[in-house]
């Protein structure tokens, strides 16, 4: 078969995949296709301009079945079995689409991803998603559970008074003082929220998250500190640049920008992703008296790694990072391309508020795919199953019900 006929078949098999028609054998030289090198990757121009559109045309396509089918469904069982069944199937589309298109940004050729399907069936034992909460700490060291403060202001910190509006904490400075007081807002696992700072920056934290910040922006520079994972969106003033100190172990210097720190102490490294605006990273080696100091351009990604010795420490730009992955948990998605199942856990751990244990050895297996955050955990935890290499246990830890621990096995 020459390119121009391989081409033409290719072209054949994603549109049985758009319409439903292509049978699980075409389906698999399909993806075994798709898992050759990057560059064997031929989308036909009246067909998707670049591999997202690729993803995104087919995701469409079966969202669209997916509802055919569900509302086929309701007219027999009821509009209430619509609803459930809806929810699940959109579920598992984005699961389908991921997994089916996604397959070939992994380089590792020797550890393909696994095929994802939703099970729908009720679990005995669940847990609940994450959602928005955190707590707040005052300079004076009082703390204020934000999860059940309605709107309406909540506090004062010198000249500045502090509110909950619309669901995120708001500081409206009345005018500037002469002492920095210091507040501290923290999202324990299993909680996310987000800040209006008193210079108009956005801010929001995901589970397990930490910023430290003035309720008064005074002097020339606008400093906060972070710990976790926050995305920032930087309200502009070029008079006064704005630094996030990550952890006292690297900087980020912004103007006006739009940026997301990833700096979890059990993730590998440090990396800043930017969306748009110019930021500085720079990472200071101790040991050294030294600084390793980077600029990014929108679209690349810093990561800081000195978990090696730290004579080795790096400080290293990625030109392409999957920026959906780096903001899934933002825009309320779990997504994985090509993660281990620590990683997977990693994340399911903070957002779920649950340990994780592993028994015995595990498979060298990498997982892509992606479900909303609203699922209740036994619903992730099954689609991981299916996968054939993996399973799970939820455990309640004590006699309250509440389910604290997933035992983590090899198939």
């Amino acid at each position: 078969m020459n390119d121009q006929e391989q081409h033409n078949r290719y072209n054949e098999l994603a549109r049985k995949l758009l319409d439903g028609s292509i049978t699980e054998l075409e389906k698999q030289e399909y993806l075994n296709w798709l898992n050759q090198e990057e560059d064997a990757l031929h989308i036909p121009a009246d067909f998707a301009k670049d591999r997202e559109e690729l993803k995104n045309r087919i995701y469409d396509a079966v969202h669209a079945s997916i509802e055919d089918e569900a509302t086929a469904y309701a007219n027999k069982k009821g509009s209430h079995k619509l609803r459930r069944l809806y929810r699940y199937a959109a579920a598992a589309a984005v699961l389908l689409v991921v997994t089916g298109i996604a397959v070939y940004f992994l380089s590792n050729k020797e550890n393909k991803p696994q095929a994802i399907v939703l099970n729908s069936q009720p679990a005995a034992t669940d847990v609940f998603p994450g959602h928005d909460g955190a707590i707040l700490k005052l300079a004076n060291g009082k703390q204020l559970l934000l999860d059940s403060l309605g709107n309406g202001i909540i506090a004062t910190q010198g000249n500045t008074s502090i509110k909950i509006q619309n669901g995120q904490v708001v500081y409206d400075a009345m005018q500037s003082g002469k002492e920095m007081l210091y507040n501290t807002m923290t999202t324990p696992r299993g909680r996310q929220f987000q800040l209006l700072l008193p210079d108009g920056s956005n801010v929001w934290l995901n589970a397990a998250s930490s910023i430290t910040y003035p309720a008064a922006f005074i002097g020339n520079e606008r400093r906060v500190t972070v710990t976790g994972e926050v995305y920032f969106e930087v309200a502009k003033n070029k008079e006064k640049p704005f630094i996030v100190d990550v952890d006292g172990k690297a900087s980020v210097q912004a103007l006006g920008t739009s940026f997301n720190i990833n700096a979890y102490s059990d993730e590998p490294g440090i990396k800043t992703t930017l969306l748009e605006g110019k930021v500085r990273v720079t990472k200071r080696e101790t040991t050294k008296d030294a600084e390793l100091s980077v600029v990014l351009k929108p679209g690349e990604q810093a990561v800081a790694n000195c978990r090696l010795p730290i004579a080795d420490c790096r400080l290293d730009i990625h030109h392409s990072p999957d920026i959906e992955e780096v903001m899934a948990w933002k825009n309320g998605r779990f997504e994985f391309n090509g993660n281990s199942i620590q990683s997977v856990m990693r994340q399911l751990s903070r957002w779920y508020n649950v340990d994780v244990v592993y028994e015995g050895a595990l498979p060298d297996a990498n997982f892509v795919g992606a479900i909303t955050r609203q699922e209740k955990l036994s619903q992730v935890l099954k689609m991981l199953e299916l996968t054939n290499v993996i399973q799970f246990k939820i455990q309640k830890k004590n006699a309250s019900g509440e389910a604290a621990q997933i035992i983590v096995t090899r198939r």
